[in-house]
């Protein structure tokens, strides 16, 4: 089953939007989410599964309700989400786990082509 757009725009509203950098890309019939360029949770099936981090766990642990599980075959654990309604704890949360998560590396710089009129000088 593939995640409903309205499943992920419920998340995205969530964790403060596009006002607080969220962005939520579709992938393989699924979502990734980022701040700011840095990935850091899966959406599959209508449900929230972050990357994990020490930080993000000992919050979950707090809590009580801190699982593991995979967000699609053959994948490695993540943090699964099962309750997205207190806002103001996954926003929490999600500012844990980006702090905890390395910047993202710059793409390299793709070397322009040369177009047709430069060969022929």
């Amino acid at each position: 089953m593939a995640t409903r757009a309205e499943f992920a725009a419920f998340v995205v509203e969530q964790l403060g939007g596009e006002k607080q950098g969220v962005a939520c890309r579709k992938m393989f019939g699924e979502y990734g989410l980022h701040e700011f360029g840095k990935f850091f949770a899966l959406i599959c099936n209508d449900t929230l599964y972050l990357k994990p981090t020490p930080a993000g766990e000992a919050l979950l642990q707090k809590r009580g309700a801190c699982r593991f599980a995979p967000p699609y075959p053959g994948a490695s654990l993540y943090l699964q989400m099962e309750d997205l309604d207190d806002a103001a704890f996954l926003r929490e949360l999600t500012q844990a786990t980006l702090n905890a998560l390395p910047e993202p590396k710059p793409k390299p710089k793709r070397k322009r082509k040369s177009s047709h009129s430069d060969e022929t000088r």
